[in-house]
């Protein structure tokens, strides 16, 4: 949540501005956000796939990497979450920028015009004006991502299932698992409370 606010304010700020291709570029950057989660992560599984995938083959051409299977993105335990992480970022970040550009559009450029008369520079302008002015838009877009990070599900089923060896399993996943897998309905349903109140 924390990349995705970051992405979505430098976007944000960024698109604000407007420049030539601004109106593409936002169009883009939006169509992830049109994408279902399940669909992205399934898209994300075949690109960070090391038997096929675009992204070990673009590593090797660039010289980063020796072998195209050199980086095993979802089967390594250790890097497995990361993957879903990466995935959840592309997916979200338009999200966040797309709130964060309705605040900044909302703000009254007369504002800007008093402050640059006062002889206030670009950061100053950032720390007194926009971020004030936006706080409102950081509040409601920060709280709605972490109750979305929360339960994220789909993604991370598509493309590891929680696996390899638990190791990107998330409460969501393991609510699943252990009601539909193991059967344990009681101790599924007592996750899944635990989770509401959180």
């Amino acid at each position: 949540v924390t990349i995705e606010f970051i992405l979505g304010l430098l976007l944000a700020l960024m698109l604000n501005v407007g420049f030539k291709g601004s109106q593409i570029m936002r169009t883009l950057m939006l169509t992830p956000l049109m994408m279902a989660p399940l669909v992205a992560g399934l898209v994300w599984k075949y690109l960070l796939s090391d038997q096929f995938g675009i992204i070990n083959w673009g590593l090797y051409k660039l010289g980063i990497i020796n072998n195209v299977h050199s980086i095993m993105w979802l089967s390594n335990p250790k890097i497995s979450l990361y993957s879903c992480i990466i995935a959840d970022i592309w997916l979200c970040t338009p999200f966040m920028m797309l709130v964060l550009l309705a605040g900044l559009q909302g703000i009254d450029p007369t504002y800007y015009e008093a402050a640059r008369i006062d002889g206030a520079g670009t950061l100053k302008l950032f720390y007194h004006i926009t971020l004030p002015l936006l706080k409102p838009n950081i509040v409601i877009a920060i709280i709605i991502r972490v109750m979305d990070a929360l339960r994220s599900f789909d993604t991370i089923w598509a493309m590891t299932q929680g696996g390899p060896n638990f190791s990107s399993e998330v409460i969501s996943t393991y609510i699943y698992t252990t009601s539909f897998t193991k059967l344990e309905f009681g101790r599924a349903s007592a996750a899944s409370f635990l989770e509401l109140i959180v």
